[in-house]
């Protein structure tokens, strides 16, 4: 949004209000449930917080309503398939390559860039290719290790491999985006992530490392819950919820290898094409990108923000993902070798 649309939103929202004060419990109530209602999903764990963040204001401000329902990338694109014509969702929260390939397959609504004013105020590339949604923050995929555990700081994903991690390690099971892993594991090598030279030895390398693997995870928190309990002295793990680990747990460490850095992925808000009340979600879209709402997630969630005049506070720097080790992968490309991946991640690495 532009600074006179957010001020016109803002005065019609104090209008609103305070045309209701004075006004009989009968009206009031009849106002409340006038408002239009939408279905949002949000990933499980820390993301609770996106309803305070953006969900409470935004029906605060009397654009409508939410109802959030938790879901990984995987799992909604699944429902999103399975009932195409008749989305269970209004709006979808999906990892870019997840949106990526929904929105090829006809699921999502594009989105234009009118229907984005304050486009201009967000991180370059945070329109989904195609059109397909928009980022509302980044995320990364990290390696959290338990200091008293490990012999040594962990400074290298190779350093996955080492002896001392026999048992001690674990990493997402094939539904989750292992393509990532993959291609940082390749770049960790030597060679790119574009390479199919570079990703056969990528692979040969995971299989390798898998002696070290404890357990592969199907849900997040998962992770979260057997590093934390002391079950196993390594994650690879979403740089957000690392970052909630570490608030709570100081003996807990991210690697963030320097050298090679950590793949960064945005997390896209996507409208599913054939849903109703298309005009709110286009609004909650855009009310997710103003900056009262990023400064929200970044203080409750610890997520990098895309509103480029959001600055990240002197007391939270150590927790949000620092950008100076994020590398950036091509989102198509990773969605196109999306499925393949997975089943050889599940065939060689994860058997």
């Amino acid at each position: 949004m532009t600074i006179h649309r957010r001020r016109f939103l803002r005065g019609c929202a104090a209008t609103g209000a305070m045309a209701l004060v004075g006004a009989p419990w009968g009206v009031r109530r009849a106002a409340a449930q006038d408002l239009k209602t939408i279905r949002v999903t949000q990933f499980g764990g820390p993301f609770q917080v996106v309803k305070t963040a953006i969900g409470d204001p935004f029906e605060a401000a009397r654009q409508g309503r939410v109802i959030y329902e938790v879901e990984n990338s995987v799992s909604a694109l699944t429902k999103l398939q399975a009932q195409k014509g008749n989305p269970p969702f209004n709006i979808v929260m999906f990892s870019r390559a997840f949106a990526i390939r929904a929105g090829k397959a006809g699921l999502l609504t594009t989105l234009t860039l009118a229907d984005v004013p304050g486009l201009g105020e967000l991180s370059p590339d945070a329109m989904v290719p195609g059109g397909f949604g928009l980022g509302i923050m980044l995320d990364s995929i990290d390696i959290a290790y338990d200091t008293r555990k490990v012999s040594a700081p962990i400074t290298s994903w190779l350093d996955l491999g080492r002896a001392d991690l026999k048992g001690q390690v674990v990493m997402p099971a094939a539904a989750l985006p292992i393509q990532f892993i993959v291609m940082q594991i390749a770049r960790s090598l030597g060679g790119s992530e574009k390479s199919d030279k570079a990703i056969n030895d990528a692979f040969a390398k995971l299989k390798e490392m898998k002696a070290n693997v404890r357990t592969f995870y199907s849900d997040p928190i998962q992770a979260t819950q057997m590093i934390e309990r002391g079950d196993v002295a390594v994650a690879v793990q979403f740089g957000i919820r690392t970052s909630h680990i570490i608030k709570a747990n100081p003996h807990i460490a991210r690697a963030s290898p320097e050298k090679e850095g950590v793949p960064g992925i945005p997390y896209d808000l996507c409208i599913t094409q054939g849903s109703d009340n298309q005009d709110v979600a286009r609004r909650y879209v855009n009310f997710a990108v103003r900056k009262e709402s990023q400064e929200g997630l970044v203080r409750d969630l610890l997520a990098t923000p895309v509103h480029k005049a959001v600055a990240v506070p002197a007391d939270l720097k150590k927790l949000v993902v620092d950008l100076k080790r994020v590398w950036f992968p091509d989102e198509e490309y990773a969605a196109a070798k999306q499925p393949e991946w997975s089943q050889r991640w599940t065939r060689e690495v994860q058997s």
